[in-house]
């Protein structure tokens, strides 16, 4: 049974050919029009990656980095664009040059610790994410990928204690919730795991992780036909999760029950 959880140099002459202008670099309005066109371009950028547009994002930042290679947030959200298309070593790259401009931003060591710890490399990945809590120790999401890195070291009595400084400062957020009811598994304190997930589930009830979550501890709690609810649900939002439910059934010797499992999924394929 497993639980989810800027020095510029001389750089005369160059302009923005989309428009048909040049502009010399040297002078200090200049270089503000290149500014103000990076920004812009790096907006887009943006907008193109919270629409999922991960590789027309990438080219937006390529262009606002092309305007002004010291934009800092430009280079932070090239790192973003990278970890979305999962080119992570590129995306490490990306966030160490906007540390170096700026050092003093917590979010480029807070995702440098994120594109770390799914590179496994989790005590550098701690390093980052405090190195981020030491700028700005108020941030509910940075805690909460500081519990990830401790519990995927095996710290999990830290973890927990971490989730739950999250979750203080951000109770709304359900992916936390679901953290802290892992960690709570991990303790067999399934009652209080169970409370967990069902609280990420009042924030999220589309979130197919915390169903998936929700039954394994119902399971724990030899409580098999809730958790059999659960699993449906969770298989309502992704049906890629049925080997797993399988799985866990059959770990607990619910061999019919797994069965059953199958059988409703197909019925629910051929329905769509």
């Amino acid at each position: 049974m497993s639980i989810s959880c800027c020095s510029r140099g001389s750089n005369r002459n160059r302009g923005n050919t989309n428009l048909g202008l040049c502009v010399c670099t040297d002078c200090t309005s200049g270089w503000q029009f290149l500014h103000t066109e990076s920004v812009s371009w790096n907006a887009i950028g943006s907008t193109l990656r919270d629409l999922d547009q991960p590789e027309e994002a990438l080219a937006a930042i390529e262009q606002a980095l092309s305007l002004d290679p010291q934009h800092a947030a430009a280079w932070t959200d090239k790192a973003g664009a990278l970890r979305s298309l999962r080119r992570y070593e590129e995306a490490l790259a990306a966030y160490e040059q906007a540390l170096s401009l700026d050092p003093q931003d917590a979010l480029p060591w807070k995702n440098k610790g994120v594109t770390l710890h799914l590179l496994a490399r989790h005590e550098e990945a701690l390093a980052a994410i405090e190195q981020a809590l030491h700028l700005d120790p108020n941030c509910a999401d940075t805690w909460a990928c500081k519990g990830n890195a401790l519990r995927d070291l095996g710290r999990y009595k830290e973890a927990l204690a971490t989730f739950e400084r999250a979750l203080q400062l951000d109770p709304q957020h359900a992916p936390t919730w679901i953290n802290k009811g892992a960690a709570l598994f991990a303790f067999k304190r399934y009652e209080e795991a169970l409370a967990a997930f069902e609280q990420a589930l009042c924030l999220d009830p589309q979130h197919a992780a915390a169903w998936t979550n929700k039954g394994n501890t119902l399971l724990a709690l030899k409580q098999p036909e809730e958790a059999l609810i659960a699993f449906r649900q969770a298989l309502l939002l992704d049906p890629a999760l049925v080997s797993i439910i399988v799985s866990a059934l059959g770990t607990q010797g619910l061999v019919a029950e797994a069965g059953e499992i199958e059988a409703w999924v197909r019925v629910q394929r051929n329905r769509s």
